[in-house]
């Protein structure tokens, strides 16, 4: 069996999309990384997008998102959750 240590999440990074309307803003990260772990610990989130401009984190829980590029998405980057290590809520 895996621990947390040795067990890791696996990421798919979409630079410049977002998930179109389909996010919540999480407050209390400060990073791309922390973002993903704050959805590592929400077993309804499927990905998160992350603010570039101002550092904010966006987590999404709709398994059926879809994403949106465009000139207006240069400050976007986009991670789908694609395997999940950690299961425990927290």
């Amino acid at each position: 069996m895996l621990s947390d240590v040795n067990c890791r999440s696996v990421w798919v990074r979409r630079n410049r999309t977002r998930t179109y309307y389909d996010h919540t803003y999480h407050s209390g990260v400060y990073t791309p990384t922390e973002c993903q772990k704050a959805c590592e610990f929400d077993v309804r989130c499927v990905a998160v997008n992350w603010y570039t401009y101002n550092h904010k984190c966006y987590i999404n829980t709709k398994p059926d998102h879809y994403h949106r590029t465009g000139d207006d998405e240069y400050w976007w980057e986009h991670y789908d959750l694609v395997s999940r290590c950690n299961t425990t809520v927290g």
